[in-house]
């Protein structure tokens, strides 16, 4: 299972605050549609999707085929950029 740490949490939380999001949207972590590579979007909870939360707010969605390839990652905040990183 993706590996989510507190930092990111909190960056996805404020990401969602920022953009007003409504309460039931997330950000989704999705193949690029040429196949090079991922990259957000926001989204809703579907059947099936991994879901992470953040102070009783649902902040990240997966659905199986990106959790199973990022099922041995640890998602984090780059310090110097502020930016959501794998690792």
């Amino acid at each position: 299972m993706l590996q989510v740490t507190p930092a990111a949490s909190e960056y996805l939380n404020t990401m969602l605050d920022r953009v007003k999001a409504p309460s039931e949207a997330a950000v989704r972590i999705v193949a690029k549609p040429d196949g090079g590579g991922l990259t957000t979007t926001i989204d809703e909870e579907r059947d099936g999707d991994q879901h992470f939360d953040c102070k009783g707010r649902t902040v990240l969605l997966l659905d199986s085929q990106v959790a199973t390839a990022l099922s041995e990652q640890t998602l984090d905040i780059e310090q110097e950029s502020q930016r959501l990183v794998l690792a």
